[in-house]
């Protein structure tokens, strides 16, 4: 889609314009117009690994913490992020939806619509950034941390209407706690077609703690709330924990009206 910038008394708005001799001399392919910074999102798949270290309580969140402990003062969404990140010891379904509307999946669409917007990890690391920029004291390794997690997030943005565009539902984003390490999840449904009108839902997740270790989850949400739920540690004695819990995680599951089908520890 082509817009022409136009200004007036009214201000400044865009407005629909047939495409410039030079794209449709390549058959209307903008392909060369596009700046190299947004294709390069498109490129590559989106990976938010320089994100979970920075926003990583015992790793990039005390050296934020640090830095602004030096200012005169900080409010808005960097002073969201810090404070307002939720608890995973009493998490919910409703903390699990704030978080993920404020994961900076959405950041410009809820901007554009003047929603007010009290948490969004996208705003806070940037406005870190400018208070980083314009810091005198040299913050070189955090600024360009930043920098990268930011560029990380909006890599996940393309992908997530990348496959908007072939009717799939994909979404990768963190949940910053204050109390534990952040979690990665990653949300992924192929298009519905006249076979499979309702595919699976197959959620990843993520997290790497020190009581922890690592640990990935994979789970897959069939039809009548059928779950099949895999999950890999790198520690024997975490994989042991998970195997005791086995019961108590399918009594929580049959409660809310899910049923387990299958159930793996490796």
């Amino acid at each position: 889609v082509w817009l022409r910038l136009l200004g007036g008394t009214q201000g400044f708005f865009f407005k629909l314009s047939p495409p410039p001799p030079s794209a449709q001399a390549s058959h209307g392919t903008a392909g060369s117009q596009v700046s190299p910074l947004v294709a390069s999102l498109f490129a590559q798949p989106a990976n938010l690994s320089g994100l979970m270290a920075l926003l990583s309580p015992s790793g990039g969140l005390s050296v934020i913490a640090g830095f602004l402990s030096g200012l005169a003062g900080t409010s808005g969404p960097l002073a969201s992020l810090i404070k307002g990140r939720p608890a995973m010891a009493n998490l919910s379904p409703e903390a699990v939806r704030l978080a993920f509307r404020g994961s900076g999946l959405f950041s410009e669409a809820r901007l554009a619509s003047k929603e007010p917007i009290s948490f969004d990890v996208k705003l806070a690391l940037r406005e870190l950034l400018v208070q980083l920029q314009q810091s005198r004291g040299v913050q070189t390794g955090l600024l360009q941390a930043t920098e990268s997690a930011l560029r990380e997030m909006e890599s996940s943005q393309a992908d997530s209407l990348a496959a908007s565009s072939h009717r799939e539902l994909s979404f990768s984003f963190l949940i910053p706690f204050r109390d534990a390490d952040p979690v990665l999840i990653s949300l992924f449904r192929p298009p519905r077609s006249p076979v499979e009108p309702d595919p699976p839902y197959t959620i990843n997740m993520h997290t790497r703690s020190e009581s922890l270790g690592e640990l990935w989850m994979k789970t897959v949400i069939g039809k009548g709330q059928q779950l099949d739920f895999v999950m890999w540690a790198d520690r024997k004695d975490v994989a042991q924990k998970a195997e005791r819990a086995k019961g108590e995680l399918i009594e929580d599951l049959s409660e809310a009206g899910l049923v387990m089908q299958s159930f793996s520890i490796f």
